[in-house]
């Protein structure tokens, strides 16, 4: 459990995660609340959801952050309103928003050894503290207003928001249309299952999930006869032969790559070798070697290759869009809550939880008293 150091105690203070140099442990510590800038929001924050992949990568991240300016980080959550400044004028204390960090990091975490901490440009060079803290200044297109919604809990929208922002805005980036074919590599991935199931949701006629896993164990993806399974095996001849099969008589007219960390790039270059006349390809994953396509296919076939590492602006309103004018059920997400004292525990646990479960830190104000 983290415990709160205690400087000279500022009149307003709040709890915030600081991470040092690599080997340490994160800490808590008492800081003064930010003052109110005119074109930034200051939120308080009450859940902040963990990616399976930040439990999977934190002796990777460690590095990026500078040791000598106290660092909060995480990404997606939900708060209040502190003050609301000038900086979104429909915003008014006591409002409830979803917070999305957008910025990309300009840092290349699989570069370098991850004690090589001196070489790498920390990551609170690039944008300001993150959601696993008490009070967050964020910049106003980081905030989205929660319109409705009253019978989610704050973390399930910070699930929610943590688990579908950017599958949509990899879906945006492809320009999927209703009625094409879809294939998902990596469907049994923290992202992957929610970029099959919003497929299905926007009316792709057939979703193709390809997983590792022979059956991905993922409540996420709903058991629909527009639903094939390709599990990949060891022969990339016989994981095209499957791609084929299950996209018979067509081809896939999009595909999403949302692998991560991954040595092989034989699978990509397999699900790109598969797609249709015009077909586009969306690589939303990591990959640690080079790769090489074959150019022929590529332009005979007029295909398209994009990349897609931010999360568009607008992905948070267009998820709360679809949940209150289109249906979109949340249910099936599973919120793992633990206290923001117990941050280490829950990031190691995020990395180890599967199907529908969202690791997320919750601060509430019976929590907030009773650990510091």
């Amino acid at each position: 459990m983290l415990e709160a150091r205690r400087p000279n105690e500022p009149a307003e203070a709040m709890r915030w995660t600081y991470l040092g140099f690599p080997g340490i442990e994160m800490s808590l510590m008492l800081f003064s609340v930010p003052e109110q800038k005119l074109d930034k929001i200051l939120v308080d924050v009450r859940a902040a959801a963990i990616p399976a992949h930040i439990g999977q990568r934190s002796s990777k991240l460690l590095p990026h952050f500078d040791p000598y300016a106290p660092y909060a980080f995480g990404w997606d959550g939900v708060g209040v309103v502190r003050h609301d400044g000038r900086a979104k004028p429909m915003l008014m204390p006591g409002d409830r928003v979803a917070i999305n960090i957008l910025r990309p990091w300009n840092t290349d975490i699989r570069a370098r050894a991850p004690d090589d901490y001196q070489c790498i440009r920390p990551i609170s060079r690039d944008w300001d503290g993150g959601t696993y803290a008490e009070v967050v200044e964020l910049e106003p297109d980081d905030v989205t207003p929660i319109p409705g919604l009253t019978g989610l809990s704050d973390a399930k929208i910070a699930a929610a928001v943590s688990r579908f922002s950017r599958p949509l805005s990899w879906l945006r980036r492809s320009n999927l249309q209703h009625g094409e074919i879809l294939l998902v590599n990596g469907a049994d991935g923290y992202y992957g299952s929610a970029v099959a199931m919003l497929g299905l949701f926007l009316g792709a006629k057939r979703v193709i999930v390809a997983a590792r896993a022979r059956e991905p164990n993922n409540s996420l993806i709903p058991d629909d006869r527009r639903i094939e399974r390709v599990a990949w095996g060891n022969n990339l001849k016989m994981d095209a032969e499957l791609l084929r099969m299950a996209s018979w008589p067509d081809r896939p007219d999009v595909a999403v790559d949302a692998v991560g960390d991954t040595d092989d790039e034989g699978l990509t270059r397999t699900v790109l070798a598969s797609l249709g006349q015009g077909g586009r390809l969306v690589l939303a994953g990591s990959m640690f070697v080079p790769s090489i396509f074959d150019y022929g296919p590529i332009v005979a076939r007029e295909l398209t290759i994009m990349g897609c590492s931010t999360i568009h602006k607008n992905s948070v309103e267009d998820l709360f869009h679809l949940v209150n004018w289109a249906g979109l059920d949340l249910d099936a997400l599973d919120p793992v809550i633990f206290p923001l004292s117990e941050l280490p525990a829950a990031i190691r646990a995020s990395a180890c939880l599967s199907g529908e479960k969202v690791a997320v830190v919750c601060l509430t104000p019976k929590e907030k008293r009773g650990h510091l």
